[in-house]
């Protein structure tokens, strides 16, 4: 079998449960923003020293499936479903990691000026591309008038909080000083 199935080659593709969509749909824009993430989720751990923050960001891609998948099964809901929709306690999970981490940072009164090492740099692109993603979802709940599942933007948003202090927090334990935009 071939990865190729030229069933795209029009524009169109499909989702789970067969619904045929255009490429450029809210849905798809949606999920290729959350595989995005998931790419450069992995890219960061291929550069990341500290065991327990790779750990973190591999939990974090496996719930990144399960959004996606979310958002699949809203096209198809009579498929059945083989995996739990994100939740509260997921974004509870999420909230007590950057409790965690904040606490061993020093203060921020200042914008931060990206960058650091190579695994801090990237954390920050990661952020930013979950951005990105948060507001494809927001769009695709928003244009297809779907109705919201409770969690997904909440968790979404946590995470792009937990990135910005998981790359100041690999920048500080690599002794990368940070720097400051001056105004």
């Amino acid at each position: 079998m071939t990865i190729y199935t030229r069933q795209g080659d029009k524009g169109y593709t499909r989702v789970i449960g067969g619904v045929k969509l255009p490429k450029d749909h809210p849905l798809l824009n949606a999920i290729g923003d959350l595989d995005e993430l998931n790419a450069y989720l992995g890219l960061v751990r291929g550069f990341c020293k500290d065991k327990n923050v790779c750990n973190i960001l591999k939990e974090i891609q496996t719930d990144l499936f399960r959004v996606s998948a979310e958002l699949a099964f809203l096209y198809s809901p009579t498929i059945a479903r083989k995996t739990s929709p994100i939740s509260k306690e997921d974004v509870d999970r999420i909230e007590l990691y950057i409790d965690e981490y904040e606490s061993r940072l020093p203060l921020l009164n200042k914008f931060l000026i990206m960058g650091g090492s190579s695994s801090g740099a990237l954390l920050h692109i990661v952020r930013a591309v979950c951005r990105r993603a948060e507001r494809s979802v927001v769009t695709l709940f928003r244009e297809e008038e779907i109705e919201r599942h409770e969690f997904i933007i909440p968790y979404l948003n946590r995470i792009s909080d937990l990135f910005f202090v998981l790359a100041r927090y690999v920048n500080l334990e690599e002794n990368v000083k940070e720097e400051y935009w001056e105004v």
